[in-house]
Formats: C-alpha cells, structure tokens, sequence
C-alpha cells in the first residue's frame, strides 16, 4: 500500500458526532465512514432512504450564506466547512452520513471538524490523488469583487476584504495541508452584528433556513469594529483567514486538488464556485 503524500487516503474507521446547523438551527447526527479508491466525498442522507449527493460542483445549490448541494431533491447545507476540513486531514474519499440537510456547526471554524476526524485515523489507497495544475489564468468577477488563479507551482492565496468600520484587511500565505491546519482551520465564521436580526427575520419571511441556529459561540458577530465574542479574535486576521477557509471547503467541489495562486477580491461561494466550474471546463 503506498505511503506518499500524493496518494489518495481515506479514514481508517468511521467515526461519528453530532450538532446543530447554523441556518436550519436543526440536530443532525453525522457518521464519517471510509469510501474506495476514486469515490470522492459523497454524503448519504440517511433521512431520506439513502439518498446520495457527491460533493461536486455539478451538484453545486445558491444558498444564502453558504454553500450547498442538491442531487434528486435530497440537500445537503453549509458543506463548506466540512469539505475544508477534509482537504486539511487529506481525506479524499468518505462517505458522510448525516440525517438531517445541515452540517453541524460547532464553533464556525474547521478545527473543530479536524479534531473529531483525527479520531477516524486514515490509510493510503492504491490510486494516485486527483491534481489539477492551473496553465492559464482564470476568474469569476462581479463587478469589483473577483476570485482569480494563476498559474504557479504550489498553491498559494492572496485574499482581501473590506468591511465597515475594519477597512481593508487581508491574508496572504500558502495553501498547502499544513499550513491550512495551522494558520487556516481555527478560523471562524462571522457575520455583522446589524445582519443578525435581519437574517433571522427574512427566515421567517422567506421560510427559508437563514441564520436560525446563529449564536455566539458558533459565529463571530462584530460591529463598529469591535468583535462582541468573549475571548475576541483568535488572530487579529481571523475575518480574511475564515474567508480563505471558505475558498478551500469550495474548490474542493472541484475532487481534486487545486495548484495555482489565488487572489481574491471580496470573495462569495457564487464566485468562488463559478470559478470551480471555469476550472473544470479548461
């Protein structure tokens, strides 16, 4: 059984846990098994007589506020963090049980999704790990904002944001696994603090699933430029580093892994998964 990074891996043995959605609010139950050579990453709804929906682009649902999936009427929501959270243990091929549509959120970063992995193990399989090396530049724009990748040999991103009251703030750094667990994962999602209420009332407008599980231990909530979370930030970047976080849980759309370097502009999971799609058709 190859050893090398550049093999595909999955987990040694299932493991599982269980939590609330940030947007439906609901308990879903959530087991990660072990999947052969070439599966991906497909999540199975349990709740729904097994109904399977790979974690692939063409699969991709506009949600709000996250990124979502959506094959034969079964939805999965909020995969983003997930799906970063795999790439960081390198895990290419699982399959995800979950018995409701929402990945649980615990504290809105993928730390805490790496930790309950790390308890699953995980073995080489006898395959070579999907790579896409970027040969030409590529983007997704909506009017100022963009998400582009170049052509480099590691990857690598340049990301910045601007918000009220924080201005233009950034990251910049590589890619790569390790650098992704350390600098990368223990970022948490945020939202400003005059979005909250709207949110939760164009849930009940709308009827549909926004910000309904939202609380201060699973999202940072800001305003005036001061963050409201006890114990505050966890790097004085952490709002850009989380956006990167989402950046990776979405290329992963892609089943492979993604060589290039990545600059970003007030980047969205609309953008970001048109760019998946702009890379997969080249």
């Amino acid at each position: 059984m190859p050893k090398h990074h550049n093999s595909q891996h999955t987990f040694a043995r299932s493991t599982r846990f269980a939590g609330k959605g940030l947007h439906t609010g609901k308990h879903c139950n959530v087991t990660l098994n072990p999947a052969g050579p070439n599966t991906g990453i497909v999540f199975r709804r349990t709740d729904l007589d097994g109904a399977l929906v790979p974690a692939h682009i063409r699969y991709a649902q506009k949600l709000i506020r996250c990124s979502g999936l959506m094959k034969d009427g079964a939805t999965i929501r909020t995969c983003e963090h997930l799906l970063a959270a795999l790439y960081g243990c390198g895990i290419d091929n699982a399959l995800v049980d979950m018995d409701a549509e929402e990945v649980p959120i615990f504290d809105g970063s993928a730390a805490s999704l790496m930790a309950k992995m790390a308890t699953a193990g995980k073995v080489a399989q006898d395959a070579p790990r999907s790579i896409i090396k970027i040969t030409e530049p590529l983007e997704s724009r909506d009017k100022e904002r963009f998400v582009r990748i170049t052509p480099a040999e590691t990857p690598s991103i340049d990301l910045t944001l601007t918000l009220r009251h924080f201005g233009s703030i950034g990251w910049t750094g590589p890619l790569d696994r390790e650098a992704f667990e350390r600098e990368i994962a223990p970022a948490r999602t945020f939202a400003p603090m005059r979005h909250a209420l709207p949110m939760k009332l164009l849930s009940l407008i709308t009827f549909q699933p926004v910000a309904r599980g939202l609380r201060l231990d699973n999202v940072l909530l800001f305003a005036k430029g001061r963050v409201w979370n006890p114990g505050g930030l966890r790097f004085p970047d952490e709002l850009p580093r989380h956006r990167v976080l989402d950046i990776i849980g979405d290329l992963r759309l892609s089943a492979a892994d993604v060589i290039g370097k990545i600059t970003a502009f007030r980047s969205s999971h609309a953008l970001n998964q048109d760019l998946v799609r702009k890379i997969l058709d080249t």
